[in-house]
Formats: structure tokens, C-alpha cells, sequence
């Protein structure tokens, strides 16, 4: 039932009631007792579990998810006054507190280490990322796991531009007229159709893309009009000046170098106004340090993101959102290094790549779409259309523990245990295929005034599968096809067990 702009909260709970195996576990601990919202929790899932086929979709016959929302809104107090509110932060913020709280047998216990509720989260959704640096001074790997319950990914443009060896873009190789490029690449563009959204439902048009005769920029967040326009004034200071201090102020900016193994390549990078003439002068030295990489790090900071579509295309797929979050980026400053490596002790530019943990992929997938941003104090809302498969193979999102043995020779010294703890805690295959069991859709224009409705498969599994559409209280069957054309926020994957 909706008790007053709830439906942030009805989705989401739709979506966890069938979230197996994890609703299922916690509902298993009931019998040990459970904190406030944990056993409030409990109580909403088995009422929906326990209404009949017959009286699901009849008002008199919702669940009241009252205590739920009380015992929730007075631990959490910023979720009351009735307003709207974002449901992937709803999702994250309940698993997290029923992961703090503990069931009434650990507390009689005393054992402070015990978390069954902890656990059992993790246990479905639980996963971890691996985020590798190269430095390109000494050619060491820095890796880590980053643990994670969701993914958060950047919509990219549908047109989205090639992300090249060691992440870098079109517009680092000097291409003045793909300089939106990099800020498509890092999701910062939501055109669609030339029209915009505000967080007040007003539809703006959108500036349009610079043509290849041009090097004016355009973009809708307007980071790179404003990158060109210091370019230009930097230029412009140049004529006025002399090139002397534009070479005094990039020296100024690219600071003192202690390695003398980049000085060189360094200087004729300070000899360079800004402008494409740098940026190919930067590209010429990125390409001169990958060719001489070895071919295990080639072929991990190597990976090309392109996606072939149809010039005008509304619509992205789910995995061009995870090309996108796991391609190549360069750390830099205005193309100056920035990463400081703990190895050798340089600053130097330096590649980072974010890939799945094969061996730590979840039980439970949920993949959350970034649909609203900040733009000048707004937040605007991203319509492109995601199409999300009833199928996701995350095969080539990961690093595979093979393709982690190889760069065993290639780690920084604080990353070099990090493959044999892996081959020592894991063996044999993986599986990678994911099928679709929910989703939480986000409709209208505006956060504060739109509305969330869940689609969600009653079913085992897409074999057996019984899709429901769920707008607070009114419930109602639906097909397959409905549920893949509906507009995405956060989508709910389950691995297909071997």
C-alpha cells in the first residue's frame, strides 16, 4: 500500500521479496530474532509471500508496510515529510542497516564478531571489483579489491567514441572536433533527441554536438566548453605575450620532475602551447610507452570500448554501460602527470582500469543506471533508453584468475601476494550468466514528482518464469517483452548456477 509517496519504498521491496536466494536466508533467521528493521522487514516479505494468487492486485488485500516505514524513518529521519525519495539509495541504505543490526541469539551470546544479518547480505549480494593502475614511469601494476553490493553505472551517449590503449580518448590524440568525446566518455552527456529535463519537469533543448568543421565545443554539462575556452585564452596569451611565458606557465604547472627517465619525453610536452599540438605531442608518448609494455600488460590496459551503432540511436545497451564503467582511463592533470607511484617514487601519468572479480562475482546482481545528475543546482534526468537483456554474460567485464596469474610479474611490491592468495581460495570454472529477475522503473520527468513501479519475475527462473508489474497496490500480470521495454533504474540479475 502506499502510505504517501512510498512507492520508493513498495519497489524495492517487490524486488527483495523475490531476490532468492537472500530473502529466503533471511527470512531463515527470524527464528533467532531480529533488530527493528530486519524483523519489520521479515514481517512485510512474508505477508506478500502469503497472499494468494487471487488476492494479489485487490486494494482491500496490500500489505501495509507501516512498521516498516516507522522503525526505518526514525533510524533514518531524513526519509520523512512524505516526499519523494530516490529508491537505489532506499535499497542501499536497508541492506546496510540489517547488516548492522544483530539477530537476539548473537546479542545473548556476546560474541561481537557475529553477524548473521551481515552475512547473509553479503552472501547474495556481496562481490568485488578489481582496480588496477599502471604507472607509466616503471611499468609496476598496483592492484586491489574493492568490495561492493551493486554497481553504479554511467549512461554513456549513444554515440559513443573510441576509448583506445591505455584509456585514451579522441580528443587526447588531438582531435578538436571529438572534444565532447571525452565527456561522453565519462558519461556526462544525457542528449537525447536535443531535448533535456529539469528537476522541475521543464524540457530544455539541449546544445547541439560541434560538427567535424568545427572546434567550438558543446556538451551539456559543459566541462569541456569550458577546457577549450582556457585553451583558447591560453592561445590567445600566447600572441600577446610570447610563447615565452606560456612555456614558463606549463613548466609551472607540470612542476619539478625527479626522474630524469621522463624529463625528455616531459619537455616537449612544456614546449607546447595548449591545444591539439599538445594533446598529439601527450598521444605520440602514450603510444611510445605502450608499445614498449610487455604483452601481458598490453593486452589488459590494451582493450579498445567501441560500440557500433546507428547515427541518431536513442538507445544504449546494459552492456555498453559496463564497457563504459570497466574501459581505460589516464590519470592526468591538463595533461600533466598527477599519480604518484609508491613504487618507484615518481609522479608520473599512470592508466587505471575497474574489472569484475570473476572469482568473486554474486549470487545476486543489481546494477543501478546513474538516470539523474546535478546540473546548474538541478537535478536532470537522463531519457535514453537502456535496453536491458533478459540474459547478461559478464565474461568480458572480469579479470579471470588466469589472466591475474599472468601479471604476477608485473605487480608493485604491496599487490605481488595478491595472485597466489586467489589460486590458493579459488579453483575450476566460473559462471558469468546472469538472468534478469526484476526491475525497478523510474517514471516521469523529476525525481520529487515521478513515480517507481517494480516488474518482477514470481518465477524459479526465466525457464519457468511469472512476470508481475507491482504500482504500490495494484498488481498485475505482464509479459517478458513489457518488463525489457521498460525504462530501467536499478535491474536485478541472478547468476545461472552450473
Amino acid at each position: 500500500a502506499n502510505l504517501g509517496n512510498t512507492c520508493w519504498m513498495n519497489s524495492m521491496l517487490q524486488c527483495l521479496n523475490v531476490s532468492l536466494p537472500f530473502s529466503d536466508d533471511f527470512l531463515d533467521l527470524a527464528c533467532e530474532g531480529l533488530g527493528d528493521i530486519s524483523d519489520a522487514l521479515c514481517l512485510v516479505m512474508r505477508s506478500v509471500r502469503g497472499l494468494s494468487a487471487a488476492q494479489r492486485g485487490l486494494a482491500a488485500a496490500s500489505v501495509n508496510p507501516r512498521p516498516l516505514l516507522t522503525r526505518f524513518t526514525d533510524q533514518f529521519p531524513w526519509y520523512t515529510g512524505g516526499g519523494q525519495q530516490d529508491a537505489h539509495e532506499f535499497l542501499r541504505t536497508v541492506l546496510g542497516a540489517i547488516s548492522e543490526e544483530k539477530t537476539a541469539v548473537e546479542t545473548v551470546a556476546g560474541d561481537a564478531s557475529a553477524r548473521r544479518c551481515e552475512g547473509c547480505v553479503q552472501n547474495s549480494f556481496g562481490s568485488c571489483l578489481y582496480a588496477a593502475i599502471l604507472c607509466w614511469s616503471c611499468g609496476k601494476v598496483s592492484l586491489r579489491l574493492e568490495p561492493c553490493l551493486d554497481l553504479s553505472l554511467d549512461i554513456p551517449a549513444a554515440t559513443l567514441p573510441l576509448v583506445g590503449a591505455l584509456g585514451l580518448t579522441q580528443w587526447m590524440h588531438g582531435f578538436d572536433s571529438d572534444i565532447a568525446s571525452e565527456q561522453q566518455i565519462c558519461g556526462e552527456s544525457d542528449q537525447e533527441d536535443g531535448l533535456l529535463v529539469d528537476s522541475r519537469g521543464r524540457r530544455q533543448e539541449a546544445p547541439q554536438m560541434a560538427s567535424a568543421s568545427t572546434s567550438q565545443p558543446r556538451g551539456v554539462w559543459g566541462k569541456a566548453a569550458e577546457a577549450e575556452a582556457k585553451q583558447q585564452h591560453l592561445q590567445a596569451a600566447s600572441i600577446l605575450v610570447g610563447a615565452i611565458l606560456v612555456r614558463v606557465a606549463a613548466r609551472a604547472k607540470l612542476g619539478d620532475r625527479s626522474r630524469a627517465a621522463w624529463s625528455q619525453q616531459e619537455a616537449g610536452l612544456e614546449v607546447l602551447e595548449e591545444g591539439p599540438s599538445r594533446r598529439r605531442a601527450f598521444s605520440r608518448h602514450a603510444v611510445q610507452r605502450f608499445e614498449s609494455l610487455p604483452r601481458q600488460l598490453r593486452e589488459l590496459f590494451g582493450r579498445e570500448s567501441v560500440r557500433a551503432v546507428v547515427p541518431g540511436s536513442a538507445s544504449v545497451r546494459l552492456e555498453d554501460c559496463l564497457s563504459l564503467f570497466t574501459a581505460g582511463e589516464v590519470l592526468h592533470e591538463d595533461l600533466a602527470p598527477c599519480y604518484s607511484c609508491a613504487d618507484c617514487g615518481a609522479k608520473s601519468f599512470a592508466s587505471k582500469r575497474m574489472l569484475l572479480a570473476v572469482e568473486r562475482l554474486p549470487k545476486l546482481l543489481s546494477v543501478h543506471l546513474k538516470r539523474f545528475r546535478h546540473r546548474s543546482q538541478q537535478l536532470v534526468k537522463s531519457k535514453t533508453g537502456v535496453k536491458t537483456p533478459a540474459v547478461l554474460d559478464l565474461s568480458a567485464f572480469a579479470l579471470p584468475p588466469c589472466a591475474l596469474a599472468g601479471l604476477s610479474d608485473h605487480l608493485s611490491q604491496s599487490s605481488a601476494a595478491l595472485p597466489c592468495a586467489v589460486a590458493e581460495a579459488t579453483g575450476g570454472s566460473f559462471q558469468t550468466t546472469y538472468e534478469l529477475y526484476g526491475i525497478c522503473e523510474h517514471q516521469g520527468d523529476t525525481l520529487e514528482s515521478g513515480h517507481y513501479v517494480a516488474y518482477v519475475n514470481n518465477g524459479p527462473s526465466l525457464a519457468s518464469e511469472h512476470w508481475i508489474c507491482a504500482s504500490d497496490a495494484k498488481v498485475r500480470g505482464c509479459s517478458r517483452a513489457e518488463v525489457l521495454a521498460a525504462e530501467a533504474y536499478v535491474a536485478f540479475y541472478r547468476r545461472v548456477e552450473i
